[in-house]
């Protein structure tokens, strides 16, 4: 499973304020710009945010299911392994749900405590 992360580091992103800062004729940028959120309040945006991740996670254990399936693995490995892909699949789409219906947040952060849990049980081997 291949992601390809774009990000720009805080050496560029200095870079790019300092040169815009010493442009002559030209003042400090202003103090705080706020962030604007196409017309969503900033709860709607969080619960975008979460959505979006929840299905970009579901995804992945999708494919992380896929290539179960293509790995030379016996039966009882696959079967676990399949096993704890499921439950975060399934804990997964109890968060998306929770955020869904508007939950409160402290029962959001609960169902995200067991999608962490289960995320970390498909880690116990990990690298």
């Amino acid at each position: 499973m291949t992601r390809l992360v774009f990000s720009l580091g805080l050496a560029g992103l200095l870079g790019a304020a300092a040169g815009t800062a010493a442009q002559p004729g030209k003042g400090p940028p202003p103090a705080a710009v706020p962030f604007k959120q196409f017309g969503s309040t900033p709860e709607q945006f969080w619960q975008s945010s979460v959505l979006r991740w929840t299905g970009e996670l579901t995804l992945d254990l999708e494919a992380v299911k896929a290539d179960v399936a293509a790995a030379k693995i016996g039966p009882l490995g696959r079967a676990a392994i399949n096993t704890q892909v499921e439950n975060a699949t399934l804990q997964a789409l109890e968060l998306d749900r929770a955020v869904r219906r508007g939950a409160p947040k402290d029962k959001v952060f609960a169902a995200y405590a067991d999608v962490d849990k289960a995320l970390g049980g498909l880690n116990i081997g990990g690298r």
